[in-house]
């Protein structure tokens, strides 16, 4: 990913599973220095989905987790929820 200003959507695809990736830089109002590209990591977050799955009958766990977090207007964050399936 050489873009780190844009959105990168990465499909893995397998015969049992696809999956979509996007990998999202942090917003140009957060005023975070794009000459590095360690700081734009520490402030990019990425989004999975779940396209398709195939469960054998043995398969248990965890399927999905998400995780909400909001930040202040400097990007630190003040609160954070998750929830599991």
């Amino acid at each position: 990913m050489s873009n780190l200003k844009a959105t990168s959507i990465v499909l893995l695809s397998s015969p049992k599973l696809t999956l979509k990736a996007a990998v999202v830089p942090p917003p140009e109002k957060w005023n975070i220095e794009q000459d590095d590209p360690t700081n734009v990591a520490k402030y990019t977050h990425i989004n999975f989905d779940l396209i398709s799955c195939l469960l054998s009958p043995d398969a248990h766990g965890l399927l999905g987790v998400s995780k909400r977090v909001k930040y202040d207007q400097n990007g630190h964050a003040v609160s954070a929820y998750t929830s599991m399936r």
